[in-house]
């Protein structure tokens, strides 16, 4: 499960925490602790924009960043780091 969240991570950063529990089929809970584990082992980075989002993204497709906080916190991003690529 940790090598399937590392690949949506690496392929399109991860936005969404109840979007890659669907897609691996695993709880947002679940999700939560093998992120917890890989930024702990080095392996990906959490990156707080500063920002916050305004509904206003032009050619955004939705990334379900800012779901459930109603544009009131910064939008939370994961990616991979450079431990990982060697």
């Amino acid at each position: 499960m940790l090598k399937e969240l590392l690949k949506i991570i690496e392929t399109e950063r991860l936005y969404s925490i109840s979007k890659a529990a669907k897609e691996i089929g695993v709880s947002t809970e679940l999700i939560r602790i093998m992120l917890d584990d890989l930024q702990r082992r080095g392996f990906i980075n959490k990156v707080a924009f500063g920002g916050v989002y305004s509904g206003t993204c032009r050619g955004c497709k939705g990334c379900g960043g800012i779901s459930g906080n109603n544009g009131s916190a910064g939008l939370r991003v994961w990616e991979i780091t450079a431990k990982k690529n060697n």
